[in-house]
């Protein structure tokens, strides 16, 4: 507890000032939604337990950090998810028999 208390006096100055950039960020693009998630990231990385460490902030925009923090995620799973079913990828060359190419999709969504 000592430890989250020091680190509410040591980063409030970075709280303070990374509170009202999350809460005003609007992306114009995914490209620009991931870099801003890492720089928080990378800022929120000095606390050694976010959670506490940022209750003690009430203007601390939690909710809409969670958002961000999810729409980041969720974008990444799609990329990764478009680039397994790359149709033009080696995984998808045709197959010399069905039973090899069923075996191989089915690989894909496990």
């Amino acid at each position: 507890m000592r430890q989250v208390l020091r680190e509410r006096e040591q980063y409030k100055a970075m709280v303070e000032d990374l509170a009202p950039q999350v809460r005003a960020f609007e992306p114009l693009d995914m490209d620009e939604l991931s870099l801003f998630v890492a720089e928080v990231e990378r800022r929120l990385a000095l606390l050694s337990d976010e959670r506490m460490v940022l209750r003690g902030f009430p203007s601390w925009p939690d909710a809409r950090l969670e958002v961000l923090r999810e729409a980041n995620h969720r974008h990444w799973e799609v990329v990764r998810l478009k680039e397994a079913l790359d149709p033009s990828a080696e995984a998808w060359a045709p197959k010399s028999d069905v039973r090899e190419e069923l075996l191989q999709v089915i690989a894909k969504f496990e």
